[in-house]
């Protein structure tokens, strides 16, 4: 069974910036041979999936890890919550650590909303 994720606007302020300073490139749209296509969504602008795939390779973040610590980094007013096992909904939250090799490590919380 997969995971179930929610992404949540938590301040629309923060999330109108970002998109006037990031604004999104258009999907993909892929054709086949017996003439049916596929769009895919809307993406973010390729200096961000840039810094997605560098957190990744570089710094050993997972997917989700490096989606959450850019949420974070450009103030984006989005969440982004996983479903725990017990059906609750928590959000996600990332804390970088550079140690004293200027190595960075990255430690996922689960925080849960009152």
């Amino acid at each position: 069974m997969g995971q179930a994720y929610a992404l949540v606007l938590i301040n629309n302020k923060d999330a109108l910036h970002f998109n006037i300073a990031y604004p999104r490139r258009p999907g993909i749209k892929q054709s086949h041979a017996d003439g049916t296509y596929i769009n895919y969504q809307p993406t973010f602008p390729q200096e961000l999936v840039d810094e997605i795939n560098r957190l990744r390779s570089w710094n050993g973040a997972t997917p989700e890890m490096a989606f959450i610590f850019l949420l974070k980094k450009y103030n984006t007013g989005i969440a982004l919550l996983k479903q725990r096992a017990d059906g609750i909904y928590a959000a996600l939250d990332i804390f970088e650590n550079t140690d004293s090799k200027a190595i960075r490590t990255y430690r996922l919380l689960h925080c849960l909303q009152k």
